[in-house]
Formats: C-alpha cells, sequence, structure tokens
C-alpha cells in the first residue's frame, strides 16, 4: 500500500472509559466520508458517534462491540477504493 492511502478512525480524547457498542458497516463495506461508522458508550451514559475520515472501504476493524477503547485507539482503518 502506498502512503496515504488508508485513514484511520481514532478514539478522541475522553474524560471516561468507553466501550464499543454498535458497528454500522461491516469489513469490506464501501464507506462515505462523514458516514456514521461506530458507536461508543461512556461509562457517563454519553454515547459518541466516530464518522468515516474519508471515502473508500471499511478495510479493517480492530476493536468488536464490547470491547474497551482509549484515548488515541485505532477503532478501524478505512482504505481507499
Amino acid at each position: 500500500m502506498e502512503d496515504g492511502k488508508v485513514a484511520e478512525v481514532l478514539m478522541p480524547a475522553v474524560d471516561d472509559t468507553a466501550t464499543v457498542s454498535y458497528w454500522y458497516f461491516e469489513e469490506g463495506d464501501p464507506v462515505e466520508e462523514g458516514d456514521d461508522l461506530v458507536a461508543v458508550q461512556l461509562t457517563n451514559g454519553a454515547s459518541l458517534k466516530l464518522v468515516a475520515p474519508r471515502t473508500g472501504i471499511l478495510n479493517e476493524v480492530l476493536y468488536v462491540e464490547g470491547d474497551e477503547v482509549e484515548e488515541g485507539d485505532v477503532l478501524a482503518l478505512v482504505e481507499d477504493e
């Protein structure tokens, strides 16, 4: 793969523990920039939706529903088509 062809979906900074609650797409699915990709649930009850950073293919999901994630974790990779 050439540089610049893959974008990481990163867990943003939050003041709480988070758990992956739902993936809106599966590995291999095409996605558009800005599509909701994954929902994470914070222990304080708040929910966050993380979006696709670019248009392409959801190449790899690194955390499954129920996994705990921390700030900076790479949740998935989106590759250019």
